[in-house]
């Protein structure tokens, strides 16, 4: 059974409106709903039976909202969507609820669609990082258990999400208003009787803007190996430029590794006209592309190196990529490298050095 409660709560917001932009607002009594779960046998017989139990947790929305932050690794603010809950034992009893120590599981829904049977066009457990791609990974032993008395609210990390933009936008889904609902995965036990719950909690509604997230600058750590790109004019004839991406072992492991990276694009290349545009999130449609996704293929080839080796990856650019009277250094270029299926995003200014190479891919094998 779902009832829905109201009360009030002192609060400040910071939102985005696509009619307003950024906007501060103080509200000093603020009506938050809550969905009441009343834990039971079943829906039917919630109230009979020697197994009866009449637990009851409320779920309270404390904040969804998106915010901007500076930090001191960035030179652009950074904005976020920020989900908060709590939870309140409003039942007689003395209970104990216990949940793993992950974040929030979010999903997201086009906000013109209505009703809990609306496919999600995102999710926060499957979330990479951005721009290295890197998974997230929910430590499921590391469980917290609080007693809440009659009355008792409940608020903790684990009920609070603070994620990027750029994770959740990228350069998939457009600037927009989504629907927000997460599933919280509990046991709610009064003595030796417990019940475990994964209810669907729907957060509202919230404007996600166009921002900005920096790009990781000509090299990456990632899994054992540093991923270097780096892209020089070029002389030779029907070239625009070089580019070149190094592939390091950190030697942070003694034993060799092994990562796969695309067979025909080891590299792509995407100019934008200015810096800004370079790290917009969602990602603009760049002024070029090369090469062509459609010719990347889904072929890989295995780089296996040993503790402190080396493999380079070598390709010119051809000039008809760029439009007549433009050159390789009057745009801003952000690389791409596809390893084991995930890609790392550079951000890879073109420099003046000139060199030739041949077309297509040659591979490199440093002494």
């Amino acid at each position: 059974m779902i009832s829905v409660s109201l009360f009030q709560m002192d609060t400040m917001r910071t939102t985005v409106s696509p009619a307003s932009g950024r906007r501060t607002t103080r509200t000093p009594r603020a009506w938050l709903a809550t969905v009441s779960l009343l834990i039971g046998a079943s829906a039917c017989d919630l109230f009979t039976g020697p197994d009866d139990v009449r637990n009851r947790i409320e779920y309270g929305v404390d904040a969804l909202e998106v915010f901007e932050e500076t930090h001191d690794w960035s030179a652009t603010v950074v904005t976020y969507l920020r989900a908060s809950l709590f939870a309140v034992n409003v039942s007689d009893d003395s209970v104990t609820v216990s949940m793993p120590s992950c974040m929030l599981a979010l999903e997201a829904v086009p906000g013109s669609d209505v009703g809990a049977a609306a496919a999600p066009v995102w999710r926060s457990v499957n979330r990479l990082s951005w721009p290295g791609s890197v998974p997230f990974v929910c430590l499921l032993d590391g469980i917290q258990a609080e007693q809440l008395g009659p009355g008792d609210t409940l608020q903790t990390r684990t009920l609070t999400t603070e994620i990027p933009l750029a994770e959740i936008l990228a350069d998939s889904l457009p600037v927009g208003t989504y629907r927000f609902q997460v599933r919280i995965q509990s046991e709610v036990t009064t003595g030796s009787s417990g019940r475990t719950e994964n209810p669907l909690v729907e957060l509202g509604e919230v404007y996600l803007p166009e921002s900005r997230y920096p790009l990781s600058l000509s090299v990456y750590p990632r899994d054992g190996f540093y991923y270097r790109v780096s892209v020089s004019s070029a002389t030779a004839p029907g070239l625009a430029a070089t580019a070149i991406l190094e592939v390091t072992h950190t030697a942070h492991y003694s034993a060799p590794l092994t990562r796969e990276l695309s067979l025909n694009c080891p590299v792509q290349l995407r100019a934008f006209r200015s810096a800004d545009e370079r790290q917009t999130i969602p990602v603009p449609e760049p002024a070029w592309t090369w090469p062509t996704p459609s010719s990347c293929g889904a072929a890989e080839v295995p780089v296996r190196l040993e503790p402190g080796d080396k493999q380079t990856f070598e390709a010119g650019v051809p000039s008809h990529v760029v439009a007549d009277g433009e050159r390789i250094e009057d745009f801003f270029l952000m690389a791409i490298i596809d390893v084991d299926g995930r890609p790392i995003r550079f951000a890879t200014d073109p420099c003046v050095t000139g060199g030739s190479c041949a077309l297509g891919w040659s591979v490199l094998r440093s002494p």
